[in-house]
């Protein structure tokens, strides 16, 4: 059951459901509302409304709920959907079958069976592939968000560095 406790120093702006308290500046909770299967009303102090499948998957609830690189990344749209990419490449197995009865000079409705198996064979390949390619932004995206923590470690270790030799060498000239 959805409650909502607002709180009287801030009129009503935040809105504390389980525990979890939301504010329309703190994209972090929103994060955590989200992740709970919750959204944002209108602007006016309604509360939060449970959407039916437990996902807001409207794309500005995608945009605006998720600051973490990882989060954008599994809702970003690719350019070319599961559909599209599984069919392709079931094409692609077809067209091959094909290939291969005219390299063998054979009637091309023979053996119906194995088109389907060549079909289905590539089609499989392509859902894998879709797959495979959005893990692989995925680890693209995690690794360039560590490196830039890393970066910005390595900033603050060199500015410690400085400023301790920068005394070092202050209290050698007293």
């Amino acid at each position: 059951m959805l409650r909502r406790i607002p709180d009287k120093s801030t009129l009503g702006k935040i809105v504390v459901l389980n525990g979890i308290p939301c504010n329309r500046g703190c994209s972090e909770s929103r994060v955590n509302l989200h992740q709970a299967g919750f959204r944002r009303c209108s602007v006016n102090v309604t509360g939060l409304k449970r959407h039916p499948f437990g996902l807001d998957t409207s794309p500005t609830a995608l945009n605006t709920t998720h600051p973490h690189p990882h989060h954008r990344s599994s809702c970003r749209l690719t350019s070319m959907g599961l559909a599209t990419y599984t069919a392709t490449w079931a094409a692609i197995g077809f067209g091959i079958r094909c290939y291969q009865l005219g390299v063998m000079q054979r009637p091309l409705f023979t053996n119906l069976w194995a088109h389907g198996i060549s079909t289905g064979l590539f089609g499989s390949l392509g859902y894998y592939f879709y797959h495979l390619k959005i893990r692989q932004r995925e680890l693209l995206e995690e690794r360039r968000e560590e490196s830039k923590i890393f970066q910005e470690a390595q900033k603050i270790r060199n500015a410690l560095r400085k400023q301790q030799q920068e005394q070092l060498d202050s209290n050698m000239s007293h």
